[in-house]
């Protein structure tokens, strides 16, 4: 962006030249991310502010201007959502974008919970001004806000373990660290590599040895002897508030879809019938009944077209697709297309199962591989029987055309000898 330009008496002027007071007006309007953004371009490129392992030789210093903008509100930089800007703008973030922010505020000293929401386009090397941090409480590197669908680019997620691992092993190798809670991207917890699974054994170690923790709600304290204590200290964190809590009725619990963990007042409304929390499933449906239920747990009957919940409709539906039957219809004998296997007990329409095998043959249950085959032959024998029926019919049609033309023929010739 070029930041000059020439006044009405031909004089060159830059952005910095404007009074600190028109910064700190600017600022207010100014999400936090975007404001120390704004203080970094006015003083270097992003790759200057660059550190490796917790070094950097030559740090550009701020300028009034970007001291303006950074203070504007007088509130120290304890909290940083990248959330809380444009969602397009965080995805063009590099990590010397994110680098340079984390110096500017002196992140390691000052910052105490870190969102790097919508940052998709960072590997992790941004974050080496924060080795060694002492100070940060809650590190959410999962890239989505919360509630959000954690699948969302995940195929443009660049955020590698390998480069952010240690940054992280840095900070809760720190005696006397404050880390509370750190979310991490979902293709980390589904894959859980062997680096990842010492890492969570390490970080889960710091917890226990922390000795116990209150829940902020009901005062249950957290321990290893805590009643309902079944894994580690991470498992019973709440990713929105971070509150640790294993008393039933208070304890987080897990979103099956996104993976993560919620308590009651951070997820208060849920599907009643698979428990996803409403930012996985988008919208909730009331069912006849009284049951919120999500669109996924809303099921039709293809015959009669009534609608509502599993436990209403007593409903057989395809595990994988929309296809659903009520018990009436199904007992009438209206459901010829979903079936259950007697071997693995899934449920299928005849396409999804076959879609299934075809796809994993090698490991496809016996039954349903049997299953495929006699309706194949099935549908190869009426494609057969329908081929004879249509050969048999051209065969009629030749016929009653060759009887045709010669009824033509001989009215042509009663013309012609009239």
């Amino acid at each position: 962006m070029n930041q000059e330009y020439v006044d009405s008496t031909g004089q060159m002027m830059h952005i910095t030249d404007l009074p600190d007071v028109a910064f700190a007006h600017v600022a207010s309007f100014l999400a936090r991310p975007s404001r120390a953004l704004f203080a970094v371009s006015l003083i270097a490129p992003p790759a200057s502010w660059r550190k490796y392992d917790g070094e950097s030789s030559s740090e550009p210093s701020l300028s009034s201007a970007s001291k303006a903008l950074l203070n504007s509100d007088n509130e120290k930089w304890e909290i940083l959502d990248f959330g809380s800007i444009d969602k397009n703008l965080a995805s063009k973030l590099t990590d010397d974008d994110v680098c340079a922010v984390f110096v500017c505020i002196d992140a390691a000293i000052t910052l105490k919970s870190l969102k790097l929401t919508g940052c998709v386009g960072i590997s992790g090397c941004g974050l080496e001004p924060l080795r060694g941090c002492m100070i940060l409480e809650l590190i959410d590197l999962s890239l989505v806000g919360g509630y959000d669908d954690p699948d969302v680019h995940s195929d443009k997620q660049l955020i590698s373990e390998n480069i952010t691992l240690p940054i992280l092993d840095s900070i809760i190798d720190k005696e006397g660290n404050s880390v509370k809670c750190i979310q991490f991207p979902k293709h980390w917890r589904e894959d859980e590599s062997p680096m990842m699974d010492r890492f969570l054994s390490k970080y889960d170690q710091l917890l226990s040895k922390r000795g116990s923790t209150s829940c902020s709600r009901c005062d249950h304290v957290l321990s290893r002897q805590s009643e309902g204590f079944t894994e580690g200290f991470l498992y019973y964190s709440c990713s929105q508030c971070y509150n640790f809590c294993s008393r039933p009725g208070c304890s987080v619990t897990l979103c099956g879809n996104c993976g993560k963990n919620y308590c009651g007042d951070c997820a208060p409304r849920k599907c009643q019938s698979c428990r996803n929390c409403i930012g996985c499933t988008k919208t909730l449906d009331m069912c006849g009944c009284g049951m919120e239920i999500c669109n996924e747990c809303n099921y039709t009957c293809q015959q009669c077209d009534y609608a509502g919940c599993r436990e209403c409709l007593g409903v057989i539906n395809c595990r994988n697709c929309a296809k659903a039957y009520c018990d009436d219809c199904d007992e009438q004998g209206f459901n010829q297309e979903l079936t259950t296997c007697d071997d693995c007990g899934e449920t299928y329409c005849l396409e999804c199962r076959f879609e299934q095998c075809n796809r994993e043959w090698e490991e496809a249950c016996d039954g349903c591989i049997e299953f495929v085959e006699q309706r194949l032959w099935m549908f190869t024998k009426n494609l057969l029987g329908q081929k004879s029926d249509v050969e048999k019919e051209v065969t009629n049609l030749r016929k009653e055309v060759e009887k045709l033309r010669l009824e033509n023929e001989e009215l042509r010739k009663e013309r012609l000898w009239g």
